[in-house]
């Protein structure tokens, strides 16, 4: 007769903490259809703590969604040379921050290249029309690529010295220098998933916050199977081959928690270009997709590029920046820049390379994909 009551007690006591502290799950798409944000909370009060991170969207729609003709960006984007808009706080704070970054990285990270990544086709609205899909032949493809002298033109302009962005009274104004369009998606992603890692620790939840793949681990993971807080295991994405119709791992990466997980590539939003030239949606300093070059008279893969950017920190901000920034710069210069940040880091590029500094590699025998990649040595 023990053991039924016993049976009973456990789950009278399981079903009494399921009622104020449970896991909770949720996703959303927010104000940019390429945007999803998913949570998994753990602890007292979680659902009304996402509720709280979803409404930021709402208000960062209103400042960052460069698709919306009448947000912040939308409307500086469509003005004339010499004309002035109003933006809030929010708006004013991510343009501070992206100013900086630019100086930061020597122009690597750029949040001025709209009319270059409209050029190339890889911007928000063009992408999902030629991404290729696995065993989709031929690929889709525009039908031609800017030419060279046009791509040149657009970069002279694609700086912060093309806008001034002023604070009077209180209040913020944007104003056009010169042809300039501005695109805040990579500093708005994770400035988001910064404030959703602020509400999570003030409800006092551990949190897996997951904003279009910024990753932001709070505390340890809660196993609600085992009933126990565990380290994190996270899977960094195997790059190659493009397409693929799943994903292995390269390897995994071990966190204790309270930290930014971010990866940049050239294989989520990426086109071939007549089933030939990989264009993928990162623009380099020389308003080139990364991995492409102009040899004199046409387009060409370089065939070295960095395919993959892992950057671990405390701000996502800094990490989902830092990751589109050594994309660009290529393994020995990012790999330099980043050890003077503090951030780590996992970079692999097209022929088969890759460096790490400052991360926790687990289960890499496990992955065939890791064995296509050798580690190299690289200079601070």
């Amino acid at each position: 007769m023990k053991r039924p009551i016993a049976i009973a007690l456990c789950i009278l006591l399981i079903s009494s903490l399921a009622g104020c502290r449970s896991v909770y799950e949720d996703s959303r798409v927010v104000f940019d259809s390429d945007i999803s944000v998913g949570v998994r909370l753990y602890g007292r009060n979680a659902q009304a703590a996402a509720e709280e991170m979803f409404a930021l969207f709402d208000d960062l729609a209103v400042c960052a969604d460069a698709t919306n003709p009448d947000s912040e960006i939308g409307l500086f984007n469509a003005a004339a040379v010499g004309e002035t808009v109003a933006v809030g706080e929010t708006c004013y704070t991510l343009l501070r921050k992206a100013e900086t970054l630019f100086r930061e990285t020597f122009g690597a990270f750029n949040v001025a290249l709209l009319p270059l990544s409209k050029l190339w086709h890889v911007d928000a609205e063009s992408i999902h029309r030629y991404t290729p899909l696995f065993g989709q032949e031929p690929y889709p493809s525009p039908e031609t690529l800017p030419d060279y002298d046009s791509v040149q033109s657009a970069l002279k302009t694609a700086t912060p010295d093309s806008w001034t962005l002023t604070e009077t009274d209180g209040g913020y104004t944007l104003t056009k220098n010169a042809p300039v369009e501005i695109d805040l998606g990579a500093v708005a992603k994770g400035w988001a998933a910064d404030r959703c890692a602020e509400i999570a620790r003030k409800f006092g939840l551990s949190a897996r916050i997951d904003v279009s793949g910024n990753l932001y681990l709070v505390g340890k993971y809660f196993n609600d199977r085992k009933g126990r807080d565990e380290d994190w295991y996270v899977g960094v994405t195997d790059p190659r081959p493009r397409p693929a119709f799943v994903r292995d791992y390269v390897t995994v990466l071990h966190h204790a928690g309270d930290t930014s997980i971010v990866t940049s590539g050239d294989y989520e939003r990426y086109y071939f270009y007549q089933n030939g030239l990989a264009v993928p949606h990162i623009i380099g300093r020389d308003g080139l997709p990364v991995g492409v070059a102009y040899d004199g008279e046409r387009y060409v893969n370089t065939g070295a590029h960095i395919i993959s950017a892992t950057v671990v920190g405390e701000s996502s901000l800094l990490c989902d920046a830092y990751a589109t920034a050594v994309s660009v710069m290529g393994i020995d210069e990012g790999m330099r820049f980043l050890s003077k940040t503090g951030y780590s880091a996992l970079l692999l590029t097209d022929d088969g390379r890759f460096a790490r500094s400052g991360v926790e590699l687990a289960y890499t025998e496990a992955y065939t994909g890791y064995k296509a990649y050798t580690e190299i040595e690289w200079t601070a």
